[in-house]
């Protein structure tokens, strides 16, 4: 099963990291993570993955608390994983603003 891994780099701050695991082509499993680079280390400012057997988005709080989760249950793997880094590129600054 092979995988891959890279980071999106949004702002010197802000960037996304992607892993995803693949199977005869297929997408079978991922997590994008919107991350912050701080002083303190970094910090995830929410995730799409794809625990539970269904991708979906967890919003979690400063302290890595769960607050909000949002099922994507009529999306493939793939079509999920495309949304993910598509809606974090372009939302990331609403999650960060939400997270503090």
């Amino acid at each position: 099963m092979p995988e891959k891994f890279f980071k999106v780099w949004l702002d010197e701050k802000t960037y996304i990291t992607v892993l995803f695991a693949t199977v005869d082509g297929h997408v079978v499993s991922f997590v994008v993570r919107l991350m912050s680079a701080t002083e303190s280390g970094d910090k995830c400012i929410c995730r799409y993955d794809t625990a539970h057997g269904c991708p979906h988005l967890d919003i979690v709080d400063s302290r890595g608390h769960l607050l909000e989760k949002k099922w994507l249950l009529e999306m493939s793997l793939a079509e999920a994983l495309r949304f993910a880094i598509k809606d974090l590129k372009q939302n990331h600054a609403k999650y960060f603003k939400n997270f503090r």
